[in-house]
């Protein structure tokens, strides 16, 4: 083998390798950079083998992760249904931010060259300036009936805490003590006091 292949082979795999270093996969989470959950701590989701669940974007500004929720129904006969459902996020690597999420047959995308997912209906454009999760002001009207299956630490890389926004955030917090998301909630707290000093 020549000593350019050698070359090149060698920055691509430490290429990926860094890359791939950035996310693990914990019993029922995502860790972002060893120190940030990109789900609720209180989700019901699972996760596969790393190699299974990161797709890449060439260009390495996003992956896509898999994810499966598992639910539970009860028939009318008071039986017991388990069940899931695949969902994908795309996640921007240089701060953890979940910028777009998908559910279905599109989780099964590829990437092009042109940061597109390619799916049998088409392409999706994946850029950052459209972040698909609702702006802190909208999440804050409907987070009782849509909830947050984001880590609030991972929410806010894509909407800073700022005075702007702290009238919503605040509505979010209470939300997040409601429903027993207490780390959450004081992460986030502890975001809204700094803009005061």
């Amino acid at each position: 083998m020549h000593k350019f292949n050698i070359l090149t082979l060698t920055l691509i795999s430490f290429s990926f390798s860094a890359y791939s270093q950035l996310l693990s996969v914990s019993k029922n989470n995502i860790i972002y950079n060893d120190n940030l959950n990109l789900y609720s701590d209180v989700n019901k989701f699972s996760f596969g083998q790393p190699s299974d669940i990161f797709n890449f974007s060439p260009d390495k500004k996003y992956v896509l992760i898999q994810r499966i929720e598992n639910y539970t129904l009860y028939d009318s006969n008071n039986k017991k249904i388990n069940g899931s459902k695949n969902y994908c996020d795309v996640i921007r690597l240089s701060d953890g931010c979940p910028i777009s999420y998908f559910s279905g047959a599109i989780c099964g995308a590829y990437w092009n060259n042109s940061n597109e997912l390619v799916w049998y209906d088409g392409t999706v454009s994946i850029n950052d300036r459209d972040v698909k999760l609702l702006n802190p002001h909208k999440l804050s009207k409907f987070i009782e009936q849509q909830g947050l299956v984001y880590n609030i630490s991972a929410y806010s890389r894509c909407y800073p805490v700022n005075v702007n926004n702290k009238d919503s955030y605040e509505k979010i917090e209470f939300y997040l003590n409601k429903t027993n998301r207490l780390k959450e909630a004081k992460e986030l707290n502890n975001k809204l006091k700094n803009i005061d000093n």
